[in-house]
């Protein structure tokens, strides 16, 4: 399914839209921005849950205390197990924090000061500048080395462990009764369940009961959000060979080469002759310094901008959330919780359980996965940011599989079934924010163009297009 950087690209559209219409819903949109690309995130904001102190002290000491080849997720506790199984995305981001993340920051933070610098001297070419930064310069080589040599070290079993997350299904394909058997719908994680059920009911019983200008933006955001869903996802299942279902890691490794796409095209005015783009994909503005926290960050929370890790990111690193959800607008929190209650019995609802402090977790985990993001914009530099969000133009497809970059995951393919083909979309209300005018040539170009960078495959692209 596409991710932030899609959904929020649609919104600025959905928005000049309205406005140029003179429809005063672009305009409350517009006045309230941070509010409704919040909104614009949709279900997949309660991806980003951050687990338990529990689980997450588990994870890092499974992490710490094996081999490589004996580390197994088996070993933790039913209680645990459950909890993986409910929130493998906030496992796999409180592991990377705590081992990764947190202990360098540091250096990374230096690292792109550095590089920020030197952008200045150079854009502005001020020779006389270059001598009082060749310390500064060593200093900075020094500490990329040692980055370069103490990374390594920690990957590998936080690799294996993430690994096996991966391979936790969404609820309908888990063939075991944890946290309940197969084909209880309680077993949905609380984003794939506000996606899967009752979702057009849902976004029209948010919208009804907003009553502020905030949570009219916020309420409209999210329609964005299920209309661009609607018509974006079979393109990603085209792309992965199947739905989210029986690909759900592997659709979203590719939702982030969209987002990297199609942040990239639009905000470096670029256009495409064929496959080959515009300015070229090494020109186009990176969707890591995009800075995407700060344009749904509604509770004032740092982003570390100052040297610090954020407080969010160390949150979401231990399982101590502290204070941090309770900085979240509590009209927005309550509206949530209000209507989740309204669409869905008590007795139909996730075990994991909805309520106005889970939305304020959800937030706090998101905004600190997107500010460190930014923290390792350059995958030149720090080598990072093409894990999560690459270049536009550096996936590998082999053989008819989809596979990371080989610096990242080298062999490994992603798993997939090659039975599964995508099915049609369901009928769902959704808001007419996508009109007719997204098939005409002029739009598909962009769209074709993506194709070609994601999957090579020239059937594939034709057939997206159609």
């Amino acid at each position: 399914m596409p991710n932030l950087a899609f959904h929020l690209e649609v919104l600025d559209k959905v928005i000049a839209k309205l406005m140029a219409g003179g429809d005063p819903s672009g305009v409350l949109m517009n006045n309230n921005k941070q509010f409704a690309a919040l909104g614009a995130l949709g279900p997949d904001l309660l991806r980003y849950i951050p687990i338990s102190t529990s689980l997450c002290d588990a994870l890092v000491k499974l992490a710490q205390s094996n081999p490589v080849g004996r580390i197994s997720t088996t070993t933790l506790t039913n209680a645990q197990l459950q909890e993986l199984f409910l929130n493998p995305v906030g496992a796999i981001y409180a592991l990377l924090f705590r081992l990764v993340v947190v202990p360098n920051w540091p250096t990374i933070n230096q690292i792109r000061a550095f590089f920020t610098k030197l952008d200045g001297i150079v854009a502005a070419q001020n020779e006389l500048a270059i001598p009082g930064i060749i310390n500064e310069a060593q200093d900075v080589l020094n500490k990329s080395k040692a980055l370069k040599n103490t990374l390594p070290q920690a990957l590998p079993n936080v690799a294996t462990i993430i690994g096996q997350i991966i391979g936790l299904p969404p609820w309908m394909e888990q063939t075991l009764p944890i946290p309940v058997a197969p084909a209880d719908p309680r077993g949905n994680r609380l984003s794939e369940f506000l996606r899967w059920h009752k979702t057009g009911e849902f976004a029209r019983n948010l919208l009804q009961a907003s009553a502020s200008d905030h949570q009219k933006a916020f309420a409209l955001g999210w329609l964005c959000h299920i209309a661009s869903s609607v018509t974006g996802e079979p393109f990603i299942n085209n792309i992965t060979g199947g739905p989210y279902r029986t690909h759900w890691w592997c659709n979203r490794f590719i939702s982030n080469w969209v987002d990297a796409w199609t942040s990239g095209f639009y905000q470096s005015n670029a256009h495409m002759t064929g496959d080959n783009p515009t300015p070229p994909y090494a020109n186009w503005q990176p969707l890591c310094s995009a800075n995407l926290q700060d344009m749904f960050n509604v509770a004032g929370l740092s982003d570390g901008s100052g040297g610090d890790v954020p407080d969010a990111v160390k949150a979401m690193a231990t399982g101590n959330m502290g204070t941090l959800p309770s900085q979240f607008p509590a009209e927005i929190a309550n509206l949530f919780e209000t209507v989740v209650n309204q669409t869905y019995p008590a007795a139909t609802q996730p075990l994991a359980g909805f309520s106005a402090n889970t939305f304020g977790q959800a937030f706090v985990g998101a905004f600190a996965v997107y500010a460190v993001i930014r923290e390792v914009d350059d995958p030149g530099r720090v080598g990072e940011c093409w894990i999560t969000h690459p270049q536009p133009h550096q996936l590998i497809l082999l053989d008819g599989r989809i596979a990371a970059h080989p610096r990242v995951l080298r062999d490994l393919f992603l798993s997939r079934d090659r039975d599964t083909a995508s099915g049609r979309v369901e009928n769902e209300a959704v808001i007419a924010a996508l009109d007719s005018g997204f098939d005409q040539d002029a739009e598909m170009q962009p769209c074709c163009a993506m194709a070609a960078a994601v999957d090579k495959r020239r059937r594939s692209t034709r057939a997206v297009a159609k």
